[in-house]
């Protein structure tokens, strides 16, 4: 269905201009003067347009999302940035990851034991760092979890990527893998008849690139507290 939508704009352009065309073969036939058959082809070249303009309408999708463009400039300097965080953090140092990376979500577990597993559950398919960082709590787990800038093309979809699922049973925190995303991008530009006067540069000779964040779960835990499994520990 939404095929022969986006087709009667087509087919309705062609119809006009076939018009137009017949129309000044007819009026070259009558004699009509130089001056008038520019003046019809002006007329007509401005109806197209208009009409153009009221179609294009009916080619966006339902729901829309605007999101920012940024230069790739701008994209390497934030995956150099989350890159340098994550080589620190491997080193034991944990340092500021604001402007690199976003807090996606927070968990806090009532804990007793003197051991915690670290699980991870269906490690072949999604894996995840794990950073751990012991603190002077008694009683609780915490656990944050950190997704890098990413961005498709120029565009920012960090906020559209979910958490993976914790969850804490007797002595083991099992961390299950997100839902899978699926994104979908359409692109708009100014067409040929507006930007030749503009000076616009069209949307498709920007050449962007596309940036998958780095991921990663910061666990904050009693400082007896004894952690097994695939961590890190930073800040000790």
């Amino acid at each position: 269905m939404s095929i022969i939508v986006m087709l009667i704009p087509i087919l309705f352009f062609v119809v006009i201009t076939m018009g137009i065309g017949t129309y000044m073969v007819r009026s070259n036939n009558k004699r009509s003067g130089g001056l008038r058959k520019i003046k019809w082809l002006l007329g007509g070249y401005t109806l197209v347009l208009l009409l153009a303009t009221a179609f294009s309408v009916t080619l966006l999708p339902e729901h829309v999302t605007e999101g920012k463009m940024v230069t790739r400039s701008e994209m390497d300097k934030v995956q150099a940035a989350q890159s340098k965080i994550i080589d620190r953090a491997f080193a034991g140092k944990l340092e500021n990851v604001k402007g690199a990376f976003l807090e996606k979500e927070n968990w806090s577990f009532p804990f007793k034991g003197s051991t915690l597993d670290i699980n991870m559950i269906d490690k072949e398919m999604y894996g995840i760092m794990v950073f751990v960082e012991k603190k002077k709590i008694n009683g609780v787990v915490e656990a944050t979890h950190y997704y890098g800038k990413s961005y498709i093309d120029g565009m920012d979809f960090t906020d559209k990527i979910e958490s993976p699922s914790l969850a804490v049973d007797g002595k083991t925190l099992s961390i299950k893998a997100p839902k899978m995303l699926e994104v979908s991008f359409t692109k708009f530009s100014e067409g040929f008849a507006f930007s030749q006067f503009s000076g616009t540069r069209n949307a498709f000779e920007d050449h962007h690139t596309s940036v998958m964040g780095n991921d990663f779960i910061l666990l904050s835990v009693p400082s007896d507290l004894n952690i097994t499994g695939d961590v890190n520990f930073v800040n000790e």
